[in-house]
């Protein structure tokens, strides 16, 4: 079994970062509650992160889950938020719906993983036959 330290230990390219120095999801969603639930306050909200740690520690996931047109998943003390959203502008970019942000359990995480891959593969395939059809045509 893990120790305590190494189960606080979030390992990404080079960043290892102890979690426990994270802002919760509760403190999050409030922060976000109060600022305006958009892209431009969780880029606010992380900013600190970005500082210490060279990463805002959030990821863009821009495709659907089936139920909104996006997502971004968060690192938080208490997990991984995913938050969701449906409308986006030119001024503060995505419009989170909260009432959906939840914490994601490592099967969430896998099925994420999975679409991700089908998708990626899926559209470097057409882009290939693109490419091909587009220099037949020169």
């Amino acid at each position: 079994m893990e120790n305590k330290e190494n189960q606080c230990l979030f390992q990404y390219d080079t960043l290892k970062i102890n979690v426990n120095e994270l802002k919760s999801s509760t403190e999050l969603k409030e922060y976000l509650t109060e600022w305006g639930a958009d892209y431009s306050a969780l880029d606010d909200f992380c900013e600190e992160y970005q500082e210490k740690h060279g990463n805002q520690l959030y990821w863009h996931y821009p495709h659907s889950d089936d139920k909104h047109n996006g997502l971004y998943f968060v690192m938080c003390s208490d997990g991984v938020l995913c938050l969701p959203y449906d409308q986006m502008d030119t001024e503060y970019f995505e419009y989170f719906e909260l009432e959906d942000a939840r914490l994601l359990e490592p099967e969430s995480i896998e099925y994420f993983i999975e679409d991700w891959v089908w998708f990626s593969a899926d559209l470097v395939n057409a882009m290939k036959a693109m490419q091909i059809w587009m220099s037949k045509k020169e």
